[in-house]
């Protein structure tokens, strides 16, 4: 017949028991709240971000995974360097993207996640953030808990991009001969 634990014991599995269960209720989304991790699902993701149509500075870039392509996002960046290569290299593969994801919709309503504005562009990128976006779709949370939830798909495709970026004008024009008080 086996012992029974001893009070200590008692207490250590409690205190854990206690901890993992008031860890795992501030972490827990109410199922009414939880963003849908399927565009496909009826429910709609939060709504665009109001300055969509009107957003300067920057540019909307739509990317397609090779290995899905009916699937694809588009994304708004403002790093000049990633939007002149994104620009460059559309229809083709040309890197992989180096982009810090974030939580909620941004212009494309059929996803729960943006990115970062400010992207690169890389020749070569680790494993572990690699990730089809359909997948991103249907694996949202487990991919946002990860230490540093960046993203860099291996196999994307800029398939289009809307250069809202200001176009550049003559200018203000040379600068005005300063005036100096008269003396009289």
């Amino acid at each position: 017949m086996p012992r029974p634990p001893s009070p200590r014991a008692v207490r250590s599995t409690l205190s854990v028991t206690l901890l993992c269960g008031a860890v795992a209720a501030i972490l827990a989304v109410p199922p009414a709240m939880a963003a849908p991790s399927s565009p496909n699902s009826p429910v709609r993701h939060a709504p665009l971000a109001t300055d969509c149509a009107s957003r300067t500075g920057g540019a909307f870039v739509t990317l397609t995974s090779e290995s899905r392509p009916d699937v694809s996002i588009t994304l708004w960046f403002t790093d000049s360097a990633f939007i002149d290569r994104a620009i460059a290299g559309k229809g083709a593969h040309n890197g992989i993207p180096i982009l810090l994801m974030r939580t909620g919709t941004d212009c494309d309503q059929n996803h729960a996640w943006h990115v970062s504005p400010v992207a690169t562009w890389a020749d070569a990128a680790r494993e572990e953030c690699d990730g089809n976006i359909a997948w991103l779709d249907e694996n949202l949370d487990q991919w946002m808990q990860r230490v540093v939830p960046d993203w860099c798909p291996w196999g994307v495709i800029v398939t289009a991009v809307d250069d809202r970026r200001a176009a550049p004008g003559p200018g203000p024009g040379p600068e005005p001969e300063p005036t100096l008080p008269r003396t009289e």
